[in-house]
C-alpha cells in the first residue's frame, strides 16, 4: 500500500509540476504582452486567471496527497494493530 502512495504522489508531483511550468509560461506571456501587444486583449486578467488556476490546483494536489499520506498512515496502524493481535493470539 505504501508504494502505492508513493507512486501516485510522485506522478501528482510531475503532473503538479508540468502544469506549473506551462501556467507560467502563459503567465509571462500574458504579461509581456500586455506592455507590447496593440491587440484589444485583458492580457493581465489573463495572467491572474492562471495564476488563481494554480494556486487552486496546488491547493487541490496538496489536499490529496494530504488525505492519502494519512489513510496511508492508518492502514500501517491497522496492519501494526492486527499483527500485534495476532502474534498474542497464538
Amino acid at each position: 500500500m505504501k508504494e502505492t502512495t508513493e507512486v501516485a504522489s510522485h506522478s501528482s508531483f510531475a503532473t503538479f509540476m508540468a502544469g506549473r511550468a506551462l501556467l507560467t509560461v502563459q503567465v509571462l506571456w500574458a504579461i509581456v504582452s500586455a506592455s507590447e501587444a496593440s491587440l484589444p486583449f485583458g492580457y493581465l486578467e489573463y495572467a491572474l486567471q492562471r495564476l488563481d488556476q494554480y494556486y487552486h490546483l496546488k491547493d487541490q494536489i496538496l489536499d490529496q496527497e494530504e488525505a492519502a499520506a494519512a489513510r496511508s498512515c492508518a492502514n500501517d496502524d491497522y496492519d501494526a494493530i492486527a499483527s500485534t493481535g495476532e502474534k498474542e493470539s497464538h
